[in-house]
């Protein structure tokens, strides 16, 4: 994977400045909800575009595709993690019971609910390697019913287990990054402000290449 090329390749788009303006407006729109399905649609088009050869940005002429891409993707992002919010709940059970009880009660009751928490714990792990993978699998078929056929989802972890994990590491670093610069490019007047504003979208752009990658040398 050409992790470095995330970073830069919507620079190379002769239209990128247009592009980024309009996704940053979208962004600032996000309180309203739904631009928000909209980024996560274009991402997955960049996502397509990068899976086939295609690096240039998307044209925003498809808002109801992105918005419905978007709005499959968080549904399904939903279903998966509802078992990560039940147990988790549920891990606090034992101790609000045993509330009251004997001491040995209450021991056994904190006892499970750790267990529970622990549980919870590693399945939001195993989340951060379903999401890519997710992301991935609809990418290369983009049908709602792809998004829960479980043993193609579990079987692409599987299969793209370094690659998947390569995406979390580098989002995770270079979004820590992205913030810090954004935060010195932000105490710029004027300037520093349109730039910042410019790079709203940038975080969408720079995933979508990395699942284009993942799904282009690591296919079904």
């Amino acid at each position: 994977m050409n992790v470095g090329r995330a970073f830069t390749f919507m620079f190379d788009d002769p239209q990128w400045v247009s592009k980024m303006l309009i996704g940053a407006v979208i962004a600032l729109l996000s309180v309203l909800v739904l631009p928000v399905f909209i980024l996560m649609g274009y991402m997955i088009a960049v996502a397509r575009n990068v899976m086939q050869g295609n690096e240039r940005l998307p044209d925003w002429g498809d808002l109801m595709r992105y918005l419905t891409d978007g709005f499959f993707l968080w549904v399904a992002t939903m279903v998966y993690t509802l078992p990560f919010w039940v147990l988790a709940g549920a891990s606090f059970l034992p101790m609000f019971l045993s509330a009251g009880a004997s001491e040995e009660a209450q021991a056994a009751g904190m006892a499970i609910s750790l267990l529970g928490l622990c549980l919870a714990f590693l399945f939001f792990l195993a989340l951060f390697l379903i999401t890519p993978a997710l992301v991935v699998e609809y990418v290369a078929d983009p049908r709602f019913g792809t998004l829960f056929q479980f043993g193609r989802v579990f079987g692409r972890v599987q299969r793209c287990f370094g690659p998947i994990v390569t995406v979390l590491l580098v989002t995770t670093v270079g979004m820590f990054l992205y913030g810090i610069v954004i935060s010195i490019i932000g105490l710029i007047p004027c300037v520093g402000w349109l730039i910042v504003f410019l790079l709203t979208v940038y975080p969408y752009l720079v995933a979508g290449y990395l699942y284009g990658q993942v799904a282009r040398t690591c296919p079904a």
